[in-house]
C-alpha cells in the first residue's frame, strides 16, 4: 500500500479517536484550555493531511469536507489554496477564484502556482460567460507534480 494512503488512513483513525474522545467528555468537565487547543490543532492537522492526500489522488469531492474543516478552524494561505484546488477541479470556478484570491492576498501575490490557477479560473469563467470554447484545462499544473507551493 502506498505511503500516502497509509498516512491518510492513520489520520482518519486518529481524527475519529479525537472526535470520540471530545464527544465523551461530560459538559460540566473543566478542561485545561491548552488541552482543548492541542486537540483542535491535531484535528485540523488530520483534516489537512487527509485533504492533501485526497487531492493528490484526484478525489476532489471527497477532499471538500476536509478542506472546509481546515478553512473553518485555520484560515490561511495553505487552506485557501487547497480549497481553491478542490473547487477548481469540481468545476465551481467562481468559488475557486475567490479562494485563490484569498490565498494570493495572504502570501503577497508572489506564489506562481496560485497565480496560474487564478489566471486559469479567470479564463474559464470568461469563456463560460461568453460561450467560447474554454482553454485547455491540461495547462493547469497537476497537484502531484507541482511542488512550487509547499504545504
Amino acid at each position: 500500500m502506498p505511503l500516502p494512503i497509509i498516512i491518510g488512513k492513520w489520520a482518519i483513525l486518529y481524527l475519529k479517536g479525537i472526535e470520540e474522545d471530545l464527544k465523551n467528555i461530560p459538559p460540566d468537565t473543566d478542561l485545561n484550555e491548552s488541552l482543548l487547543r492541542n486537540c483542535r490543532s491535531a484535528r485540523v492537522d488530520c483534516h489537512r493531511e487527509v485533504a492533501r492526500i485526497l487531492i493528490e489522488l484526484g478525489r476532489h469531492h471527497a477532499a471538500r469536507s476536509h478542506c472546509e474543516q481546515v478553512v473553518d478552524f485555520s484560515p490561511n494561505k495553505h487552506s485557501y489554496y487547497q480549497m481553491g484546488v478542490v473547487f477548481f477541479h469540481i468545476n465551481e470556478l467562481k468559488k475557486a477564484l475567490s479562494f485563490f484570491e484569498k490565498a494570493k492576498a495572504e502570501c503577497g501575490g508572489i506564489d506562481t502556482s496560485i497565480t496560474r490557477y487564478l489566471r486559469q479560473c479567470e479564463q474559464l469563467i470568461e469563456a463560460e460567460e461568453s460561450n467560447k470554447s474554454p482553454p485547455d484545462p491540461r495547462n493547469v499544473p497537476q497537484d502531484r507534480t507541482d511542488r512550487s507551493f509547499s504545504m
